[in-house]
């Protein structure tokens, strides 16, 4: 509608350029569409794997308290949720990048092959009050039930004494 093509590298800068009810609608409209679509688990779905997973789940709980603060995360079919505070937003997408190309180069020489694995966007949010972080919380922890995955088709983590159900959380 607004001319933003976002196989374009510059997609991002033309949405900013945007006003703010604009960029919040699209915001919604384009969020939605993208979780009910990765919710569906389309696609080859590696991660339904508890190797594959693991090799995740291993991957984010490496450098806990050291270089960054894992609050949650559950790693779905095929992609993942991940709650972590780091120090600046540089720390952040260095650290991103590093899970990306540990966990893709783990991932492929098991499952015998190369290549990408990842896709190359990041979808990530400034956590800004108590409330939005609660949010999120709760979405992750929900996320395998509004998916219709059972268990063992996901792996779920969150740090004790995070404010929600610690039923389904294995220990740290």
């Amino acid at each position: 509608i607004h001319g933003i093509d976002p196989s374009h590298d510059d997609w991002k800068e033309a949405l900013q350029a945007l006003r703010a009810d604009l960029r919040s609608e699209f915001t919604d409209r384009f969020t939605s569409k993208w979780h009910a679509n990765l919710d569906a688990c389309l696609g080859e779905c590696v991660l339904r794997s508890p190797e594959m997973a693991g090799v995740v789940a291993d991957s984010l709980l490496h450098f806990d308290g050291a270089q960054y603060q894992l609050e949650t995360f559950v790693i779905m079919p095929n992609h993942v949720h991940v709650l972590v505070s780091f120090t600046d937003s540089a720390a952040m997408l260095n650290q991103c990048n590093a899970w990306k190309r540990f966990t893709a180069r783990a991932i492929n020489s098991k499952l015998g092959r190369s290549g990408h694995f990842w896709q190359a966007e990041v979808f990530d949010h400034l956590v800004r009050s108590e409330a939005q972080f609660q949010w999120l919380l709760k979405y992750i922890e929900q996320n395998p039930a509004n998916a219709g995955l059972k268990d063992g088709e996901y792996l779920f983590w969150r740090r004790r004494g995070t404010q929600q159900r610690t039923d389904t959380t294995p220990d740290d």
